[in-house]
């Protein structure tokens, strides 16, 4: 639509109220004449707040002073509120993101620990039993039987350590542990489903590979035991 063809009417249908309604598109409003297009309620004058998406809907009255104006970019096709700085609004914004981050990141510390510390190592018969015990019990078999998993059997100080002086860069985020340590690595029998998730098991001392954030592990890549 160009901005030298003057306003443009569409039908009523397009307008929540009377039958009678219709809506005009103006490419410039009174002054200042941001780009973008004003709606405004033909019958009354009024000015309409619009949101688009595949069709025009959520039409809502607005009034038609200009401060409460509404205006709809024309790349994103939104309804938009008039452009300026808004410093009170960007600073709860902040501390939002900041927060919402915070917590994403101990939440995915907290998961790396349930799902892969064990210390000390819980007590069962035999490795077997031990794999499909805690497998169960760290909530690894609800939806589905986890394929593979790794517990490994010392305090999680010692697994952070690997993000600082306990481990070496390898790529990216990832870092090798400088020390060995003791692991149980269970792997899903076929026939398995949950509810009779049953392991295999293999044990062993080996290093391990992390992924950190923030000097976190985060993640444990796979553990290569037989």
């Amino acid at each position: 639509m160009d901005s030298r063809t003057g306003p443009v009417t569409l039908p009523a249908n397009k307008v929540s109220g009377s039958p009678a309604d219709t809506i005009v598109y103006w490419i410039c409003p009174p002054r200042p004449c941001p780009a973008g297009r004003y709606i405004t309620h033909a019958k009354t004058g009024r000015r309409i707040r619009v949101r688009f998406s595949s069709a025009v809907t959520g039409i809502r009255l607005s009034d038609d002073s200009e401060g409460t104006r509404t205006w709809v970019d024309l790349v994103t096709e939104m309804a938009m509120a008039p452009r300026g700085p808004r410093p009170m609004l960007l600073l709860p914004l902040m501390l939002l993101a900041a927060t919402l981050a915070q917590l994403s990141e101990g939440a995915s510390y907290q998961q790396f620990v349930r799902q892969h510390v064990d210390h000390p190592k819980t007590t069962a018969p035999n490795d077997r039993l031990y794999c499909n015990l805690l497998m169960q019990r760290r909530g690894l078999t609800r939806r589905r039987c986890k394929p593979t998993n790794t517990f490994i059997h010392a305090p999680a100080g010692q697994l952070r350590d690997i993000c600082g002086t306990g481990g070496r860069p390898v790529s990216r985020n990832l870092y090798d542990s400088n020390r060995s340590f003791s692991v149980t690595t269970c792997r899903v029998l076929p026939g398995s489903r949950p509810g009779r998730c049953r392991y295999r098991a293999a044990t062993g001392v080996t290093r391990v590979r992390v992924a950190c954030v923030r000097r976190r592990p985060v993640h444990l890549e796979p553990t290569y035991l037989p």
